[in-house]
């Protein structure tokens, strides 16, 4: 499955079925930052390592019920 093409709906859903984690998701997301920004330049700066700690905490909220 291509995380990175997925609506935010899609995602949602995907999300709160527990099918992938807000870890997956970031993570393909942060690859394709790094697999095309150079070429496109979007991006100054890429906290990969933050937006992976805020995916963890996104993930550890599902787990309880929150949404």
């Amino acid at each position: 499955m291509d995380l990175h093409a997925l609506t935010i709906d899609q995602a949602k859903r995907l999300l709160v079925g527990r099918e992938i984690s807000s870890v997956d998701l970031v993570t393909a997301m942060l690859d394709r930052i790094e697999t095309h920004d150079a070429k496109v330049g979007a991006f100054l700066t890429v906290d990969r390592k933050g937006a992976l700690a805020a995916a963890s905490e996104a993930d550890a909220c599902l787990a309880t019920g929150v949404d």
